[in-house]
């Protein structure tokens, strides 16, 4: 939570009857027994070594007018399903702020570096630790990406490069480019504008997907007929 289909649950203020008000009402229900765990590690003695992360697979789209087209998710790989909240607090680590982006691929090697647990044998990371970032020690960050492979819809895939941004949608072979400082809400395409920022993300994204992506084929119940 919170996930669509939003639902209103007892005991709990109510904001209005809009879809952002019953959003707004399942984000109050979430930080609710969010707060009952933390009280509770805290009443244990347990919160000041523990180490909490606090993400989400993804966001939401609230009004198709406002948000390309589309309510809910799964549609689209703009930043308003894909900017996720990622809040990481552990024993020894001040409190800062990283604007460059990341991914939650990077969890895994951050929590393992945080813990000094090994990786195991054999496994292979394609994220990286966050601890030099949450450090202040680095402020570099490749490229992150993501793709959406379900046929309901066009395959999509798409890249950060601070601060542009690139979509591409596989089959009609199309492309568009975003200046995410500038233009956060991914209004302005700016293809054809900047060729030069699009001829090198282009390159950069074809090159992952082929030597890096290893694509999974899209489960039979999304086959087309």
């Amino acid at each position: 939570d919170p996930h669509s289909g939003y639902i209103r649950h007892e005991g709990i203020p109510e904001f209005g009857p809009t879809v952002y008000d019953i959003y707004d009402h399942e984000i109050r229900y979430t930080d609710l027994h969010i707060g009952r765990m933390l009280d509770g590690l805290r009443e244990r003695g347990m919160l000041k070594d523990t180490v909490i992360v606090l993400t989400s697979d993804h966001g939401e789209g609230l009004d198709p007018e406002k948000d390309h087209g589309f309510q809910y998710h799964g549609q689209t790989l703009y930043d308003n399903l894909l900017r996720v909240p990622l809040f990481v607090v552990m024993p020894g680590v001040a409190p800062a702020v990283v604007r460059r982006p990341v991914g939650n691929i990077d969890v895994l090697p951050t929590l393992l570096e945080a813990t000094g647990v090994p990786a195991p044998e054999g496994a292979v990371f394609h994220g990286r630790s966050l601890m030099g970032l949450m450090r202040g020690t680095t402020d570099k960050h490749p490229p992150t990406f993501s793709e959406k492979v379900t046929t309901n819809v066009i395959p999509q895939k798409s890249m950060v490069d601070w601060p542009y941004k690139i979509i591409w949608k596989i089959g009609p072979n199309h492309f568009e480019l975003y200046h995410l400082e500038k233009d956060p809400d991914e209004l302005v395409n700016l293809h054809k504008d900047e060729p030069e920022v699009l001829a090198r993300l282009k390159a950069r994204i074809q090159r992952w997907r082929a030597a890096e992506l290893k694509e999974r084929k899209p489960h039979p119940s999304q086959a087309k007929p």
